[in-house]
């Protein structure tokens, strides 16, 4: 069955997760959302005919694009714990 695997290669290891198992008309649905959104284009900004190869490239587009989004979160979370550690400094009695 096709489902989506998600793999975190790290130094300490890779550790994969397969996605619950999706059925070939839900492949079929996530391919056409994962083409209309992420669908390679050239320099002009024209679409590229949708072939294999091109939706491997759509693929990796759409990778590309949750990295950046979860990049973005663990940014703004490390932000928020560097945020709760700053200590107020105290004003010292007149």
């Amino acid at each position: 069955m096709p489902n989506l695997r998600f793999a975190f290669v790290a130094t300490s290891g890779t550790v994969t997760h397969n996605a619950p198992d999706i059925t070939a008309g839900q492949e079929t649905l996530f391919l056409n959302w994962l083409w209309a959104h992420y669908a390679p284009r050239d320099a002009n900004g024209v679409e590229l005919p949708r072939n294999t190869a091109n939706e491997v490239q759509a693929f990796r587009n759409y990778a590309t694009a949750l990295w950046r989004g979860t990049r973005a979160n663990v940014q703004n979370w490390k932000l928020e714990q560097d945020r709760a550690a700053i200590v107020a400094p105290t004003i010292p009695e007149a």
